[in-house]
């Protein structure tokens, strides 16, 4: 039997000025840009409050306000709160600033990654492992061909193309793991901090991987919002298909 998505919170980076968005991201946070007229960050709230999580923290920071200002007109079945620790913190220190407001476990997102993953599959996965960080992958294919040299220059392997699994962007935590770092671990900026979190629990073998082979999405760069609209227009297209020979 799945958990009950409804007692796993989620928590959702949206502090980051989107600089490669640019101009887009002058007058609006990242989390606003519009995707085929629909800002990103709804189609992951949405996507969330549909599965069944009912408690949603959004981490802010430049141009926080607006954000705020667009979840407070809208109707949800889902309670967002808002928590800001500035425009320069990591993603670390956002997430450790919401240490006293968490359950036990709860998911990180990401407002630019919408990932269809089954948020309970993924909950009991996290159990099972015993770990207190697991992190989503997907199998994705290089477009390069991998290299490997000898010590003389020489090529020792050529792999052409290859498969390998990548961090996608979401990850489950355990809360107590909160309470033991470092302030110098909390402070590092952007990502630096989550990163070397990561590889210490690598080093102790306490790192799981949920591997999702389903829709995933992200974007940075303007050329990368436009697949995102193609890719999250089939996406939605195709569910409303398989909706309707449902009925």
């Amino acid at each position: 039997m799945k958990s009950d998505p409804s007692e796993f919170p989620l928590v959702i980076m949206c502090g980051g000025r989107g600089s490669r968005l640019r101009p887009a991201t002058d007058l609006i946070p990242k989390a606003l840009v519009p995707v085929n007229g629909r800002p990103i960050i709804d189609y992951v709230v949405s996507f969330f409050a549909e599965a069944g999580v009912r408690d949603c923290h959004l981490c802010v920071g430049y141009r926080g306000d607006q954000i705020r200002s667009h979840f407070e007109k809208k109707q949800l079945d889902m309670n967002i709160r808002f928590s800001n620790s500035g425009d320069e913190a990591g993603i670390l220190k956002r997430i450790y600033a919401l240490r006293e407001n968490l359950s036990d476990r709860f998911i990180v997102a990401y407002c630019d990654t919408f990932i269809d993953v089954d948020v309970a599959q993924l909950h009991d996965f996290h159990v099972d492992a015993g770990a207190p960080i697991t992190l989503v992958t997907a199998p994705i294919q290089s477009p390069f061909g991998l290299v490997e040299n000898g010590e003389a220059g020489q090529v020792v392997l050529f792999d052409e193309k290859p498969v390998r699994d990548y961090f996608i962007g979401y990850f489950v935590m355990e809360r107590w793991l909160l309470e033991g770092l470092s302030e110098e671990l909390v402070t590092q900026s952007d990502g630096a901090g989550i990163v070397a979190l990561f590889q210490q629990l690598v080093n102790k073998q306490q790192l799981a991987a949920f591997r999702h082979e389903g829709l995933n999405i992200t974007f940075n760069t303007d050329t990368e919002r436009v697949q995102a609209e193609e890719k999250l227009e089939a996406f939605f297209t195709l569910r409303e298909i398989n909706n309707s020979f449902g009925e």
